[in-house]
């Protein structure tokens, strides 16, 4: 995908935390780092996944990541040149498991073999006592590079912590880029970005935000309506309607069967529409033309009403992350 990387509609996204929705950013964890940062463009983008982990954030290396990105003072790996050089891209942290071998290779002279074992108890989260077995080889290494036991000391709890899981630097770019095409479509393209969100999303919760987000924006959210919906979400020109598989009592087979139907009189004549179908329709008044006075009251969403009008008349969800209008 030709996307460019410094595409500053999807970079103000991030920056304003508009990320209800986008693969791997809408986590309170992931939101509050973006928060803390002072300023964002990819690269920060791909830091604030492995950010997250239990690695850094239990060893403390977020927040001082997060400080010394702010201009503070903050503990680093910086006072040894090899560590300095490790670091200097990620604020004097150790963020990444390439980074973490660097270190076991380049200041501790720990074997190849070695090195891979270590990377995955890290990748496994197999834990800190699995680190322990090489502390002797680790120890003999790093006294070479001119380390004093303290200094070994240290460092090695540090990497333990670390050891509880990190992730790998590529598989936190591939998870950044996946998270800057839904920002892209969501700031470009944002009926497609919601359409696309709703109709392949399984969370319940995330569905409630993007639909209470949606109205919130001005957007107008349809209800399923017979010879308008299809399967599961459809765009409209202002909004998004509901599809079949949204009224309780329809299934997949009998939503692919109505999808491909536009006269009300075939209903009565296709086989694999029954009664019970039927009745399903007219209860969500699905059958019905007028949509002035209708509800969007899906059986997923028990607390949420939302008029068709785009307005809100009964919203008891507190979902806590939609900050902009």
């Amino acid at each position: 995908y030709k996307i460019s990387l410094d595409d500053e509609k999807t970079l103000n996204g991030f920056r304003k935390l508009d990320i209800s929705g986008i693969f791997q950013y809408d986590g309170d964890s992931t939101k509050s780092i973006l928060r803390q940062m002072p300023h964002i463009e990819f690269k920060e983008l791909i830091d604030a996944i492995a950010l997250s982990k239990p690695g850094p954030s239990h060893s403390g290396g977020t927040s001082a990541y997060l400080e010394s990105m702010r201009g503070k003072k903050s503990s680093g790996f910086t006072w040894h040149p090899i560590l300095a050089d490790i670091t200097k891209e990620t604020y004097g942290q150790i963020l990444y498991q390439e980074q973490l071998m660097r270190v076991l290779r380049e200041l501790a002279h720990m074997a190849w073999v070695d090195v891979d074992t270590i990377r995955r108890v890290v990748s496994k989260s197999i834990g800190e006592q699995a680190f322990d077995a090489y502390l002797p080889k680790f120890s003999s290494g790093c006294k070479e590079s001119g380390l004093a036991q303290q200094q070994i000391e240290k460092l090695w709890n540090a990497l333990k912590v670390f050891g509880r899981y990190a992730f790998n630097k590529s598989h936190s770019t591939a998870y950044a880029m996946l998270g800057w095409w839904d920002m892209f479509m969501k700031q470009h393209y944002p009926l497609e970005f919601y359409t696309a969100k709703l109709t392949y999303e399984n969370n319940v919760d995330t569905e409630r935000r993007i639909l209470k987000e949606m109205v919130k924006r001005g957007y107008r959210v349809y209800p399923p309506k017979f010879g308008k919906s299809v399967e599961s979400w459809k765009k409209e020109p202002d909004g998004v309607r509901g599809g079949y598989i949204s009224i309780k009592g329809i299934g997949e087979k009998t939503a692919k069967l109505l999808s491909s139907l536009k006269r009300r009189e075939d209903l009565l004549k296709t086989k694999g529409i029954g009664k019970k179908a039927i009745e399903s329709l007219e209860n969500a008044n699905a059958l019905s033309d007028d949509e002035s006075h209708d509800f969007f009251n899906l059986s997923l969403f028990d607390n949420l009403d939302l008029l068709v009008e785009g307005r809100t008349k009964t919203v008891d969800i507190d979902d806590g992350a939609n900050e902009y209008p």
